[in-house]
């Protein structure tokens, strides 16, 4: 089937749903009671640099996958507030919070796909399971992409 859309694009499309009915939500929500800025969202991937193997074996660019909500009045001088999901999650769980987060918070929102989860690059795991992994370097697999992503966002510190 050529026109048949790929497992990456199907999970774009749904993360853009995902965050479109947030928005939506929040706009129309009666439970939201405080003044509402005009939210919107851009989400772009962040190239970490080098390649990694898909387990196809084919090489794909490393990339945390981002999702900046923000409105007219976002200051950029504050400190980014940037919001973590948790193992097998993605940038899409905080659809309906983000928003309002963004609305409440002076600076800019980033919500990320953690590398190896959602739309971020996901290499093969092959630092072992349960007993055989050293958490030192699986802690490593996440904290390192994530500070290589910060320093990429050209942020001091989030």
């Amino acid at each position: 089937m050529g026109n048949a859309i790929s497992p990456e694009e199907q999970l774009k499309k749904a993360t853009e749903d995902l965050l479109d009915f947030g928005l939506a939500w929040f706009e129309n929500t009666n439970v939201y009671k405080k003044k509402r800025n005009k939210i919107s969202y851009r989400g772009f991937f962040v190239d970490l640099g080098g390649e990694e193997n898909a387990g196809s074996g084919k090489a794909r660019k490393r990339q945390i996958y981002t999702v900046h909500h923000s409105h007219k009045g976002t200051n950029y001088d504050k400190l980014p507030l940037v919001l973590v999901h948790g193992y097998s999650q993605s940038a899409g769980q905080f659809f309906g919070a983000a928003p309002a987060i963004a609305n409440e918070y002076e600076g800019p929102v980033y919500s990320i796909d953690m590398y190896g989860c959602g739309l971020s690059s996901r290499p093969p795991w092959t630092l072992g399971y349960g007993d055989d992994v050293a958490l030192d370097v699986a802690e490593g697999y996440f904290i390192d992409t994530l500070e290589e992503w910060r320093a990429k966002m050209n942020f001091k510190k989030v």
